[in-house]
């Protein structure tokens, strides 16, 4: 249960209401969460000393691990707004988005430094920071400040920064608590990356209801399983890549599993059923950066009578579905709409898309699908630019805007396939007027795009099938290539 007042910092009344309850654990230490304040409040003088301020936009370029909570908690007692960045970007990638989200200072962990050495944003380097004694006066704690900016993929190719308060991660979390009631003896395992919203949101539910951390460090099956078994956790969440690679390690759920959290894309019903005849706690949910994580759920129980659903909105959210006509309609497909106190507050530095988006306090998903005569809500197609791979969002736009550039390419096509691996992998279908040096196309991807968002698969025609209108014919192209079949 949450039993925040919100009149403080969370992690502030945390340290005073349970001193030594432990807030994280790593395979190497626990700390609880008076040393988890200190060592904030440490690195927050610092950070202050140079020159991070109230409202500063701060780059943060991390693993999840203890200092990326503790400069997290820094900036939040300075005022300042994290955001956090998708460490398998680039260097060109990550200056488009530091430069988009008006960001003054970055700070990278020191392990990553040298991957990331031609970015433009001044760096701060806490790892050899200097005790600073000044005493800060911090400023007042209000749910209704902009707390993180996260970025999604979008479907013209260029990321977009999500803005989040205090008050939308405290709604999110609520929502959470409703549904599986939260605990302060809970232990939340991280097995998703800080920088997508379902990752980030671990150690803020953890916090709000009083918990534990387990950082596992890397994600790969082998790491999830080894954390399982070290740190007994109540909670995981994983995308359909983890899970399938746990089953196939014929993994068991540990002991004290009380919720597998599974979404981030297309979820394989056998998947879910198979993991389920393992004993596995599975719920499955739906939701978005925007969102601020899920916003429905379908429990195990209703997995039986519902398999195909991803569950009811969770208590407090409004999910429809609109038609052409702009009407709601039940059991009929159409845009699904989302109406929480967790939405976001806007897109960073763009009304027209924010206003886009965002009318009459709900949120347009741009994904299609229908609610049935229960409320169970049913993803059928999501937004046909964004492929989502190993639970990567990936913009089908902004890889054909990397391709088209090349020397002799006409035009490009990029969309997503079916993967019994990664859930969906990346295809380019590509017109040129010459013969295209593949190796050299690549050279060229990798300089432009982080390695899991180039294809997997480079099909080169001398024309895309395109309708009377000009409009690509997406299934003339799985038809002619069978690319449904693979």
């Amino acid at each position: 249960m949450i039993s925040i007042s919100n009149k403080k910092h969370w992690l502030l009344e945390q340290a005073e209401k349970d001193r030594n309850k432990t807030a994280l654990i790593t395979n190497k230490s626990k700390i609880n969460y008076t040393e988890l304040l200190k060592s904030s409040e440490i690195i927050a003088r610092y950070l202050s000393e140079n020159g991070i301020v109230k409202e500063s936009n701060v780059g943060l370029i991390y693993n999840y691990n203890v200092q990326f909570i503790e400069t997290i908690n820094a900036l939040w007692f300075l005022g300042a707004i994290p955001v956090v960045v998708n460490t398998r970007n680039n260097s060109q990638e990550i200056n488009s988005q530091l430069e988009d989200a008006g960001v003054n200072y970055i700070i990278i962990e020191k392990s990553l430094i040298g991957k990331f050495k031609n970015l433009k944003i001044k760096q701060i380097n806490i790892t050899n920071k200097k005790l600073v004694n000044k005493n800060l006066i911090f400023p007042k704690f209000n749910l209704k400040n902009e707390a993180l900016i996260l970025f999604t993929s979008g479907s013209s190719g260029k990321q977009k920064g999500v803005v989040h308060t205090f008050s939308s991660l405290f709604e999110s979390c609520k929502l959470l608590d409703n549904y599986c009631n939260l605990s302060k003896k809970d232990i939340w395992l991280t097995t998703i990356p800080n920088y997508h919203v379902g990752g980030f949101m671990i150690f803020i539910r953890s916090f709000l209801s009083g918990a534990t951390v387990a950082l596992t460090g890397k994600y790969d099956s082998k790491n999830i399983l080894n954390s399982l078994k070290n740190f007994n956790p109540t909670h995981i969440s994983l995308v359909s890549t983890q899970l399938k690679l746990l089953l196939e390690a014929k993994c068991k759920p540990n002991l004290k599993l009380k919720h597998l959290f599974i979404g981030g894309g297309p979820i394989e019903t056998n998947l879910c059923s198979n993991a389920i005849s393992k004993g596995f706690p599975i719920t499955k949910v739906y939701g978005s950066t925007e969102t601020c994580s899920m916003v429905t759920a379908l429990s195990k129980k209703d997995f039986i009578i519902r398999p195909n659903s991803v569950g009811k909105a969770l208590k407090g959210v409004q999910v429809k579905v609109l038609n052409k006509k702009i009407k709601y309609v039940i059991n009929k497909s159409g845009i699904i709409i989302v109406k929480s106190k967790s939405l976001m507050k806007r897109y960073y530095e763009d009304p027209t898309r924010s206003n886009y988006y965002y009318q009459n306090n709900y949120y347009k998903t741009n994904d299609i699908g229908r609610i049935d005569k229960d409320g169970f809500l049913f993803i059928e197609s999501r937004n046909e630019d964004i492929i989502i791979s190993g639970g990567e969002n990936i913009s089908a736009r902004e890889v054909e805007n990397a391709i088209k550039p090349f020397r002799n390419i006409v035009d490009a096509y990029v969309f997503g396939i079916k993967d019994s691996k990664w859930g969906e992998k990346v295809v380019a279908i590509v017109s040129a007027k010459n013969i295209i040096d593949k190796e050299r196309l690549n050279k060229h991807l990798r300089l432009k795009l982080a390695h899991f968002k180039i294809p997997k698969k480079i099909i080169y025609v001398k024309s895309l099938p395109k309708n009377e209108l000009g409009k690509i014919n997406i299934k003339e192209i799985l038809s002619l290539f069978e690319l449904n079949k693979e």
